[in-house]
C-alpha cells in the first residue's frame, strides 16, 4: 500500500471494530485465523450439519467481519455453518489486492468440499462475486447475497479533490469505487447471474452512501429505514434466503 492509502488504515486503528465473530463462527482473516469453537468450520474439516451450505461472509470498505456480528450470530442459530472473511486490511487496499486476498482466504475452505452461499456488505458484496468466479471457488458457490451492496459504480464519479479525499481517509478500494475504475476491474457482476448463480440484493431506501442505482443485481428487495452501515447487521430476510437456498442445492 501507498503511504495515502496507510493512513486510511492507520486511521481505523484508533477506531475500535465494532462488533465480535461469535464463538460459533470461524474467522479468516490475514492476521487471525480460528475455527468455530466447536470445530465445525475449521478448513478441511467436514463436521458440519448436513444439508447445509457454508455461510462465507465478507464485510465492507474501511470495516471488519464483526461489524455483521447479529447476522453471523443469526445464520448459526438457524444451524449453517458459517465463517466470516477479513480481507485487504479492513477493505482499504486497492480492489485487486481485496480480491486477491479475499480469494486466498475461500480457496483455504475447499477441501471441505462443502457447497457455500458467499454474502458481502458493501464493498464485500462485490468482492463476493469477483471470489465466486474463481475457477476452483465457481462450483461450490450456490448463490450469493448483497447487502447494500456495491455492484457498480456511480453514473457521476466525484471531482479529483473529493477522490483525493475518499482515498486518504477511507482507502484505495474506496477511491477505485468513486472514481470509476470498478467498471473496469475484475469481471463484471452481472456475468455471476448469466453463469446462473442466484443472487439476491438486499437495499434500503435510507442508504446514503451507496446509490440504488448501485446495488441492484439479481432478485431486488429493497426495505426502508435502514442506514448503510445497519444493513449489515439485517437478519430474518438473509436467513430466509439461505433456507431456501438449502432446500434447493
Amino acid at each position: 500500500m501507498g503511504r495515502r492509502d496507510n493512513m486510511a488504515f492507520a486511521l481505523l486503528r484508533l477506531i475500535p471494530p465494532q462488533g465480535q465473530v461469535p464463538r460459533s463462527c470461524g474467522l479468516l482473516s490475514s492476521s487471525a485465523r480460528h475455527p468455530a469453537a466447536d470445530g465445525n468450520i475449521s478448513p478441511g474439516d467436514d463436521n458440519a450439519p448436513a444439508g447445509r451450505p457454508l455461510i462465507v461472509v465478507f464485510h465492507g470498505a474501511m470495516s471488519s467481519a464483526g461489524n455483521s456480528e447479529p447476522l453471523l450470530q443469526a445464520l448459526s442459530d438457524a444451524g449453517f455453518p458459517v465463517v466470516a472473511v477479513s480481507y485487504g486490511h479492513r477493505g482499504t487496499d486497492g480492489l485487486a489486492r481485496c480480491v486477491e486476498d479475499a480469494t486466498a482466504h475461500v480457496a483455504a475452505l475447499l477441501p471441505t468440499h462443502r457447497p457455500m452461499v458467499l454474502i458481502g456488505h458493501s464493498l464485500g458484496a462485490w468482492v463476493a462475486t469477483q471470489v465466486a468466479f474463481d475457477p476452483r471457488i465457481m462450483p461450490q458457490v450456490r448463490g450469493i447475497i448483497g447487502l447494500a451492496g456495491v455492484f457498480r459504480e456511480p453514473a457521476r464519479p466525484l471531482s479529483l479533490a473529493k477522490r483525493l479525499l475518499v482515498r486518504v481517509f477511507a482507502g484505495k478500494a474506496a477511491a477505485e469505487f468513486v472514481s470509476g475504475t470498478l467498471a473496469h476491474t475484475g469481471i463484471p457482476p452481472e456475468a455471476i447471474v448469466s453463469a446462473g448463480i442466484p443472487v439476491w440484493s438486499l437495499r434500503s431506501t435510507a442508504d446514503t452512501i451507496v446509490p440504488l442505482s448501485c446495488s441492484a443485481l439479481g432478485k431486488v428487495h429493497t426495505i426502508a429505514g435502514v442506514s448503510h452501515a445497519a444493513m449489515a447487521r439485517v437478519t430474518a430476510p438473509v436467513v430466509q434466503w439461505c433456507q431456501a437456498i438449502a432446500v434447493t442445492q
